[in-house]
């Protein structure tokens, strides 16, 4: 009997356990279409899954897989879906997916449409149910995004809450999502707002300071900075919402004024403008070091007439002066090298820091096969 390989996709992961185009229903249907052929065989891992994932991209891991496992083994000859639109919501995506199929021999099979088969009439009947998918898609598309939008004019944010805040139903109508104050968070928003309009603390520092008091993420970890920058410039914070090039103001309670968050971002600029002024000089210890005099940060400088880079303490500029003297970098730096010398890492430590490389190194491999994949397909297409 000749080799047959299954795919079953669902859009959420709620549909995965229940409903009609749940996984179980999808793969008990196309077992059942395999054994009745009495042609083909299921062969053993030639079932690939997609919970969760949409249709309209080809960016899905269990898709890929599939795509690779009809290039690599030449023994299969069939893929079966419960029907044509868990392979693809697109009519361009469903072509191009059957062409690569066909390159290698395999006939796609969809149980809920006997019609589709490798004739003329069947392509045919395959190609107008592929866009009436596409078409039903883009229906369901406009009506969300028309949905949110409303929402937007309402006063509501339409997508994922900022952070400081939490999605509830309202009180006379629990059908219906507001957005309130998270009163755990909203006051580390605020104490972030603050520290950094000062303009004595970076990004990082902010983010450090709020992990001391419990900030953290889902994972128990610290912000990342990317997301820190990103809290910092969104001005829903003081009641603005913008969304898709849309502006509008929120009903939502604001963490802080508007003034204060303008300050902000003239602070972020001055401190972007400075760092990329400096960028060219590699100062390994900028914001590491700190004076043994008085305790205040070391921060860097280069000075283009002498050609020489020193390290100073940021108190130098105060009306109280540190009486500490300019240090070369070169100096500063070979001091630290040298405690290098002292330090020696401990088993645990040492178990520890491999751990966390191999983590890494797993989570960078899996991204890189990823894009393997994707390149791959790419490459399918481009040799049909």
């Amino acid at each position: 009997m000749e080799h047959a390989l299954i795919y079953c996709r669902v859009s959420t992961e709620e549909q995965a356990e229940d409903g009609h185009h749940s996984l179980a229903t999808q793969l008990k249907l196309c077992k059942r279409a395999i054994e009745e052929s009495n042609k083909f065989k299921l062969i053993d891992d030639g079932v690939f899954e997609d919970p969760g994932r949409s249709a309209t991209n080809m960016n899905r891991p269990g898709l890929q897989d599939m795509l690779l496992k009809i290039q690599d083994d030449k023994t299969i000859r069939a893929v079966f879906i419960q029907d044509t639109d868990r392979l693809a919501r697109n009519a361009l995506d469903h072509m191009q997916i059957k062409t690569i199929m066909k390159k290698h021999d395999v006939e796609l099979f969809s149980v809920s449409q006997p019609g589709i088969t490798d004739s003329p009439e069947g392509n045919f009947m395959d190609l107008v149910i592929a866009g009436v998918n596409q078409l039903q898609s883009q229906i369901t598309s406009r009506k969300t995004l028309k949905s949110l939008e409303l929402k937007f004019w309402d006063g509501w944010w339409p997508t994922g809450v900022a952070v400081g805040y939490l999605n509830a139903g309202e009180p006379d109508d629990e059908k219906k999502r507001i957005i309130i104050v998270d009163e755990e968070r909203a006051p580390l928003i605020q104490e972030a707002f603050k520290m950094y309009v000062t303009g004595d603390y970076s990004v990082f520092e902010v983010r450090d300071a709020l992990y001391k008091k419990g900030f953290r993420t889902h994972a128990d970890k610290r912000l990342a900075h990317s997301k820190m920058i990103e809290i910092l410039k969104n001005p829903f914070y003081y009641g603005e919402m913008r969304w898709r090039g849309l502006v509008n103001t929120g009903k939502h309670k604001p963490l802080i004024d508007k003034d204060s968050w303008e300050r902000v971002q003239l602070v972020m600029a001055e401190h972007n403008r400075y760092g990329c002024r400096r960028q060219k000089f590699n100062f390994i210890l900028r914001g590491l070091t700190f004076c043994a005099n008085c305790g205040q940060r070391y921060t860097a400088e280069h000075h283009p007439k002498k050609n020489k880079s020193y390290y100073h303490c940021n108190r130098s500029g105060d009306q109280i002066k540190c009486q500490d003297k300019y240090v070369e970098v070169w100096d500063i730096e070979q001091q630290v090298a040298d405690l290098f010398k002292y330090i020696e890492f401990t088993p645990n430590f040492t178990d520890r820091l491999v751990a966390k490389i191999e983590k890494i190194y797993s989570t960078r491999k899996e991204v890189i096969n990823k894009d393997k994949r994707g390149l791959n397909t790419q490459k399918m297409m481009l040799e049909k």
